[in-house]
């Protein structure tokens, strides 16, 4: 009887252990009261929060950016790589674009000021917070290919004024990318123009002292530029030597032909040693003719150079009146020699060997005689070379840097020829290949605030539910491992758990 009368008790723990397993639909469906309440509640405050949101409007543009071709780039060399390379030049584009700058340009020249939507606050702040610009980017596009296509974009809170602001600032982008290309052109060909300038007053200024030097400083030089005097020094060098050598070739000869003599050699030997160059019949009258062509022959390139200085610097130079003395220096010095041929015994007085003998002796007096006049000629124009190192070294200064700037010159007039030509090149242009319109509402979108309200409402309503049986749900283990059923009829399952556990 004990255990029958039991039984009745094991059914509620079967009975729990069935609700224990019932699917999610039965407890939602068991509170769906809470769950309706709360997702109306949800419904209305979406409503409401849709109602209080200012609304925004969102303006759409698609602007080319092309990089001009300046002539200097056609024309230049096609085979240098550096000319290959591509410029991005997008990027700096984007952050012009939004730049406070260009943004307080546009506002101010097209009075964005004015507008409803950009009212109580700074114009400019509020269209740089609204204002976007990215690159467009191409799914078809190689990998690596940048775009030169920018899209534009201005979020506000009327949608005439979006389609306004973006126009203005379209335009304030034209504007500065105009003035700012044309302002660095013109002020590079003023630079260019103004170096030129400077450059050929400079030019004028040094040709002007150059040639101020020539004309106060007696310097000699070739057509070459090079210092005459070295030229002159090597010319005179050959001959100083050739002169020495014919000196001692005679002396040579008349020391042979003396110990012939002496030594009582034959007359034909004799002859044949002395190789005289004068006509055995009369020596005495071909010595003073071979004296007066010698003379000629020194005179002449003193008077040739005498007739150079004449022509060059004048007859007063003092140039001009060195060579003069040189040459009355040569007529007195051969004059001398003259008188010693003229000391000489006649034909019919002497020997044969005598004869040759004598001739090589006028000869060699005319031999040592030249040697000695070159020689003299050689060392004046060392002298005279030496004075006008110091002047030379001045004239090729003067040279060197009249050069130097004349090949700056026309450097710079070449660029700026070509500066002149591609000031019409070049640069940047902006085109507007999908213009803004009317302003599109983008926020507030009033499904998302009635979706969002009723989910939140929708969770809520259970969560209350469980909230509020929470304390009924935690009682019940006790109540069933009490085994009586006089708990319930005293309605202790409403007692909190303190109160049921007494």
């Amino acid at each position: 009887m004990d255990d029958f009368s039991q039984q009745p008790d094991l059914a509620p723990n079967a009975s729990g252990s069935a609700r224990g397993g019932r699917d999610v639909f039965q407890v939602f469906w068991q509170h769906r009261g809470l769950l309706l309440l709360g997702l109306v509640v949800g419904l209305v405050l979406g409503g409401l929060g849709f109602s209080r949101r200012q609304p925004v409007y969102r303006s759409y543009a698609q602007v080319l950016v092309v990089k001009k071709q300046s002539i200097g780039t056609l024309i230049g060399d096609r085979t240098d790589p550096n000319t290959r390379l591509v410029d991005d030049y997008i990027g700096s584009h984007l952050l012009v674009l939004r730049s406070p700058l260009l943004i307080e340009e546009a506002v101010r020249k097209r009075d964005l000021g004015s507008l409803r939507s950009l009212q109580g606050g700074h114009p400019a702040t509020i269209i740089q917070a609204g204002l976007r610009a990215e690159r467009e980017v191409s799914k078809d596009a190689p990998v690596g290919a940048s775009s030169n296509i920018i899209n534009l974009s201005y979020s506000g809170g009327d949608p005439g004024d979006c389609e306004i602001i973006i126009n203005a600032v379209i335009e304030s982008y034209k504007d500065f990318l105009d003035r700012t290309y044309r302002t660095t052109a013109e002020g590079t060909f003023e630079l260019v123009q103004e170096e030129a300038r400077k450059l050929t007053k400079q030019l004028k200024e040094k040709d002007d002292a150059y040639a101020k030097f020539r004309q106060d400083k007696s310097l000699l030089t070739t057509a070459d530029g090079l210092p005459f005097n070295e030229t002159k020094i090597q010319e005179y060098v050959r001959r100083e030597a050739a002169k020495r050598d014919d000196a001692k070739e005679l002396r040579d000869r008349l020391a042979t032909v003396r110990k012939a003599i002496d030594e009582n050699k034959p007359l034909p030997l004799i002859l044949a040693l002395a190789e005289k160059k004068y006509d055995r019949d009369a020596p005495v009258a071909k010595a003073e003719a071979a004296g007066a062509a010698a003379l000629q022959a020194s005179l002449f390139p003193l008077q040739q150079q005498e007739l150079d200085l004449v022509q060059f610097y004048g007859k007063d130079h003092p140039d001009v009146q060195r060579i003069r003395q040189k040459i009355e220096a040569t007529k007195v010095f051969y004059k001398g020699l003259d008188a010693i041929v003229a000391e000489v015994k006649g034909p019919n007085e002497q020997s044969p060997a005598q004869a040759a003998l004598n001739a090589l002796e006028i000869e060699l007096v005319l031999a040592e005689g030249n040697h000695q006049y070159a020689k003299s000629v050689l060392e004046d124009e060392v002298k005279q070379a030496k004075a006008q190192e110091g002047l030379h070294a001045a004239d090729k200064q003067y040279r060197e840097d009249i050069k130097r700037t004349t090949v700056w010159l026309d450097g710079i007039l070449k660029r700026l020829q070509e500066v002149d030509t591609s000031r019409g090149s070049g640069g940047f242009s902006a085109q507007a290949i999908t213009p803004p319109g009317v302003g599109l509402k983008v926020s507030p979108v009033l499904w998302q605030f009635i979706f969002m309200g009723g989910l939140w409402g929708w969770l809520w309503g259970p969560a209350g539910r469980i909230c509020w049986t929470w304390p009924t749900r935690a009682s019940a283990p006790l109540k069933r491992s009490a085994g009586g059923s006089g708990w319930r009829s005293l309605g202790t399952s409403r007692l909190p758990i303190s109160l049921r556990l007494l």
